[in-house]
């Protein structure tokens, strides 16, 4: 049974899991050895497809991790018949992060539909979820071979009133239950006995159900059952031990758990950080250019929420030069949509004032870097997917390990605080 490429996060969104991160990596990598073998060693088409056959089939044997391709990146050169190693390196540095987005969202695209066919199918039953979560687990395991003790209780199982007489038949030995060599069901009842035994006992009468709901017209997922006064059955303990595996459908129903869902601080009602991160970067051009009728043409498309970003950004230069804002008298200029109240207005220029550092830290911690590394990096800590490997690759392109391991531990810092502003 193949490992699921999505998964749901805490907050119900679906998301690459390790596996589909795994598959990301390496369907990026693929692509920029392609483009790096055809273009900047010139191998011919035959040979390119050749070596990268032969590379990604060893890729695929030995990187077991998504932490493999950063770590094992310096044997790549070698593996393609580069004698450059830096140069190759640093190409994937530059270029990693890009391919890996368009490679992430393919996945996405692709497998989007299954998983929410899947897992969104208000028909799934608890069965289908056990067999999902441990089918791997019976088909990785040895094939069972029988002894004959266990043929002869395969035998006795399927006895008819034809058969011949049980005497006729080989005895079965009291200690073949004992056996060192167990049936596949044996296996399982004695792997899942202690787990049964451990379980709460339910009390007479009352109703094993996996969820109980909030709301009293929504139907139980799974049939209810009395215990009448009796212990339950393993499989009703079984059920109710791994309810929450079982039921994953994006209910509006209480599990009963008390463990807290993470929250961050919201500033909801405005930009995220890499919205108000693009329209920056983009008047700066504007005005880098000098280019006055572009910046207005430009500015009469954006929405209200970053047209009333631009001026606020604006008032909190003047600010940051001396100027005293008065900000009730802004107020009244500025973009204001409903439920903005000068309050909530200010409490906006806190947030631009954060994304104005965030941006102006990141220049400094870059300071005799590429501008490319800089706008890459923008992007990197204003995504809430980001990841630390996503930035190992990324600094591949600076050569100096004490320069990138100084940026490496800026770039973490600056990505947790911007979480708090994600929407």
């Amino acid at each position: 049974m193949a490992e699921e490429l999505l998964q749901k996060n805490a907050q119900g969104t679906f998301v690459l899991s390790d596996r589909g991160e795994y598959l990301a990596y390496y369907n990026a990598l693929r692509h920029l050895l392609a483009h790096y073998m055809s273009r900047g060693l010139q191998f011919p088409p035959e040979k390119t497809q050749k070596v990268l056959s032969e590379t990604m089939a060893r890729i695929s044997r030995e990187f077991k991790t998504v932490a493999d391709f950063r770590s094992r990146i310096a044997e790549l050169p070698a593996w393609i018949g580069e004698p450059n190693t830096n140069r190759l390196i640093s190409y994937i540095g530059q270029h990693f992060i890009s391919t890996l987005e368009k490679t992430r969202a393919q996945l996405m695209e692709k497998e989007l539909p299954k998983a929410r066919d899947k897992f969104d199918n208000p028909y799934r039953t608890p069965s289908w979820d056990f067999l999902d979560l441990y089918g791997d687990l019976f088909l990785k395991a040895p094939p069972v071979l029988a002894s004959s003790a266990q043929e002869n209780r395969i035998a006795q199982m399927f006895q008819s009133p034809t058969t011949a007489p049980a005497a006729e038949q080989a005895p079965v030995p009291k200690q073949s239950q004992e056996s060192e060599d167990p049936m596949p069901g044996e296996r399982l009842l004695k792997l899942l006995t202690a787990a049964f035994l451990q379980s709460p006992k339910h009390q007479a009468g009352s109703v094993i159900s996996p969820v109980q709901s909030e709301n009293s017209e929504l139907p139980s997922p799974v049939p209810q059952r009395q215990s009448a006064g009796r212990d339950p059955m393993p499989g009703e303990i079984l059920l109710s031990r791994y309810q929450e595996e079982f039921l994953r459908a994006p209910l509006p129903v209480s599990t009963g758990s008390s463990e807290q869902v993470p929250v961050y601080r919201k500033v909801e009602a405005f930009l995220s950080p890499d919205i108000f991160f693009r329209i920056s970067e983009t008047m700066n051009g504007f005005i880098a250019k000098k280019d006055k009728e572009g910046y207005q043409n430009w500015f009469s498309t954006l929405a209200p929420r970053e047209k009333q970003a631009i001026h606020l950004r604006t008032l909190v230069q003047r600010e940051e030069r001396g100027e005293s804002i008065q900000w009730d008298a802004e107020y009244s200029r500025l973009h204001v949509m409903p439920g903005d109240s000068l309050d909530k207005i200010q409490e906006y220029a806190e947030t631009v004032r954060e994304y104005m550092s965030t941006m102006k830290d990141l220049r400094n911690v870059l300071a005799g870097q590429n501008q490319g590394l800089y706008q890459q990096l923008l992007v990197f800590i204003s995504s809430p997917s980001s990841k630390a490997d996503d930035l190992d690759m990324m600094l591949l392109q600076v050569s100096d390990p004490t320069a990138r391991n100084n940026i490496r531990e800026q770039c973490l810092q600056l990505l947790d605080n911007m979480q708090d502003y994600q929407g």
